[in-house]
């Protein structure tokens, strides 16, 4: 099982740093098929956080790492309604020479009021779209920046030379 606690900031310091934008109580999160338990999901600006109503648990994971985010209301592909994310993670293998690798993790919020996913997943979208906007914006500096192909390059190897 992949760790996905990125988020080390005290609640102090999560209070100062960023404002709830929504939070549901009793929501249960699945990491692939297992439950990891009940507590609340709150979402924020740049990431959203489960934190268990019986543990010291605390999942964040940051939008930036979602690759795939929907409702799903298929019973055939998971009994309950719920949130689906995708959610990219980069792990390294200690017996595989460190090469790094993408592992992707399924996580589901299961609220018990079903009547929230909607609610929770629409706040949820307006952050995630955002958060993908900031990152093509970074994407498309590197692009300005890189290599300029010169035609006249072109031209002078096109004839062998």
């Amino acid at each position: 099982m992949v760790e996905l606690l990125v988020n080390e900031l005290s609640d102090n310091e999560l209070d100062n740093a960023s404002t709830v934008r929504y939070q549901e109580n009793s929501v249960c999160i699945y990491e692939n098929d297992s439950l990891l338990g009940i507590g609340t999901l709150l979402i924020y600006d740049n990431f959203c956080r489960w934190r268990s109503s019986k543990t010291d648990q605390i999942m964040d994971i940051n939008y930036e790492d979602i690759g795939v985010h929907a409702i799903c209301r298929d019973k055939t592909r998971f009994p309950q309604n719920c949130i689906y994310l995708m959610v990219d993670k980069f792990v390294e293998y200690e017996n595989s020479e460190n090469v790094p690798t993408d592992i992707y993790n399924e996580i589901r919020f299961v609220p018990q009021n079903e009547a929230s996913i909607d609610t929770i997943f629409n706040t949820m979208i307006q952050f995630v779209v955002s958060s993908e906007s900031d990152i093509e914006n970074k994407f498309s500096d590197y692009e300005d920046n890189g290599c300029q192909f010169d035609e006249a390059d072109e031209e002078t190897n096109s004839d062998g030379d």
